[in-house]
């Protein structure tokens, strides 16, 4: 039912919020270290605080900051991750000489590859949203190339005898019936990327960022504001894989009937 799906998560963070704060006040912690939620959620609404200073608030500057670069990633990945799967899972001779290579990078961390681009390209946006978008567009490779491969080779034929080119077969056949994979993969994308680009952030942000923000508390000693970055990569985090994929998933393969929903 609709109202469980709602009810229950948040009546089971309502009690772990009351059981960390009447545990951490209780305990005797130093409330500096050990914060309770109250203290976090005050300092939420500090952070939401313009000043004359600066009048956007520092938080949404942070969370602005790190989306714009997820989704420069993303948007590469996507486009690169989907076209590359999409020539491996139509050419033999493309997945026989592209395959092994993809099975090779795909268990290296993506951290690994920070320390090169730092080299390569400084600290600083680009280097974050390449290594972002090299963690991203694995997942899509894999999976557009297993879909397209899942495709039965019967309906191809049956197109290209009819004169279809291979613009048409792509268009009739390939691409709705790799949607699912393709989305699929899109999920697993954005949660490897936002992960990645928290760890790119601790490194090579230049001053901006919910990583930077994180790693620049914890020098302060600004517990309260390590965890209101953690609290906002959940939320964020969630919005990207579970609201926004699910809305595409609902729009696209569910609608169509290629996906159930339970």
């Amino acid at each position: 039912m609709t109202w469980q799906r709602f009810a229950l998560p948040t009546a089971a963070l309502v009690l772990l919020f009351a059981a960390w704060e009447a545990l951490f006040r209780a305990s005797g912690f130093n409330l500096e270290l050990f914060p309770p939620p109250s203290r976090i959620v005050a300092t939420i609404f500090r952070l939401l605080e313009p000043t004359e200073a600066r009048p956007v608030p520092i938080l949404l500057i942070h969370i602005g900051v790190s989306v714009g670069r997820l989704l420069a990633a993303m948007l590469i990945a996507l486009v690169v991750g989907v076209g590359i799967g999409l020539l491996m899972g139509m050419n033999r001779y493309v997945y026989a000489a592209f395959q092994p290579l993809v099975n090779a990078l795909i268990p290296i961390p993506a951290y690994a590859y920070i320390p090169i681009l730092l080299l390569w390209a400084g600290r600083g946006d680009l280097s974050i949203v390449i290594v972002t978008a090299i963690s991203a567009c694995l997942p899509l490779i894999y999976n557009t190339t297993a879909g397209v491969r899942g495709v039965e080779r019967g309906q191809i034929r049956a197109l290209r005898t009819f004169g279809a080119s291979r613009i048409d077969v792509m268009r009739l056949v390939l691409l709705p019936a790799t949607l699912t994979s393709i989305v699929a993969g899109l999920r697993l994308a954005f949660g490897q990327a936002w992960r990645t680009l928290v760890g790119a952030e601790f490194i090579a942000t230049p001053k901006a960022g919910l990583g930077y923000m994180i790693f620049n508390a914890r020098n302060l000693l600004q517990v309260e504001v390590m965890f209101v970055g953690l609290f906002a990569l959940g939320v964020f985090g969630f919005l990207f894989i579970y609201v926004l994929v699910g809305r595409l998933e609902d729009r696209t393969v569910v609608r169509w009937g290629m996906l159930s929903r339970q």
